[in-house]
């Protein structure tokens, strides 16, 4: 599990979606689940530089990112958020 009390004083404007050897991953979809009734609640796609931002109130949610690099991959992680604001974090798919 993931916990986030304050997401707008992470230093970065923005979150970034990359593989495990580090290569940004463009045009990837972000998608943010209320972890109770798996409803969506936000979502959004990076760019072509791989950054992507969300808005999210507090809350337990699941942070859900499909890729379509070279091959298809997904991964789903439990996100905790204590404070309204953004959610921009490094998401290794």
């Amino acid at each position: 599990n993931v916990i986030i009390r304050n997401m707008t004083n992470l230093g970065s404007k923005w979150g970034y979606v990359t593989n495990k050897e580090g290569t940004k991953q463009p045009f990837s979809a972000i998608s943010l689940l209320d972890r109770t009734t798996k409803q969506l609640v936000a979502r959004t796609i990076s760019d072509e530089q791989g950054r992507y931002i969300l808005l999210a109130n507090p809350g337990d949610y699941i942070l859900k990112t499909m890729t379509n690099a070279s091959q298809f991959s997904q991964k789903e992680e439990n996100l905790t958020i204590r404070e309204r604001g953004m959610v921009k974090r490094r998401i290794v798919v």
